[in-house]
């Protein structure tokens, strides 16, 4: 019996759908999120990048969460929504899945090195800003592009430079 070969790995994380079509429509084209639909978004990620400093603290849904940010702001980079002349988020990105490659993912003891965590500080903070300023259509529209990407790769459908690492299982 052959053996079954694991997928390559890779960084995106699997995000459950939060916005629908419909959501996206109906938002507005020139105002932000409101921002009590935002606090609590804010203060996951925000909360998620700071139990990265630890292994104890670093669970699978902070990784997912600081995944799933970075994939986003990727996206709106490719949008035109952001820029990032300084190369900022490809820093954070690399922290990231330099994090994953050096962690034991087996045992779960992933996190991020002190000296890389301000990159992924700012990749968060950023985000919250964009979301507090750029349209709510143009966020949304971005965020609903970022999940069918995510899934495309959960499924297998990987583009060159593609990375993903399920969080919700140990490495095999």
């Amino acid at each position: 019996m052959a053996r079954k070969q694991a997928p390559p790995q890779k960084l995106h994380a699997t995000v459950s759908q939060s916005f629908t079509l419909m959501d996206e429509l109906m938002a507005s084209a020139v105002d932000p999120i409101s921002p009590p639909l935002n606090a609590h978004r804010f203060k996951v990620a925000r909360d998620s990048v700071e139990a990265l400093r630890s292994p104890e603290t670093a669970t699978p849904k902070a990784w997912g969460t600081c995944c799933a940010v970075a994939n986003s702001m990727e996206t709106m980079l490719a949008d035109g929504m952001v820029q990032d002349p300084g190369g900022l988020l490809q820093d954070a990105i690399a922290a990231l899945q330099h994090a994953i490659a050096s962690g034991d993912t087996l045992k779960g003891i992933i996190s991020i090195p002190p000296e890389a965590l301000p990159a992924v500080r700012h990749l968060i903070e950023d985000w919250c800003s964009v979301l507090e300023q750029a349209p709510a259509r143009d966020v949304i529209r971005s965020m609903r592009k970022t999940e069918v990407r995510s899934r495309q790769i959960a499924a297998g459908k990987l583009r060159p430079g593609d990375k993903y690492v399920d969080f919700t299982r140990p490495a095999r």
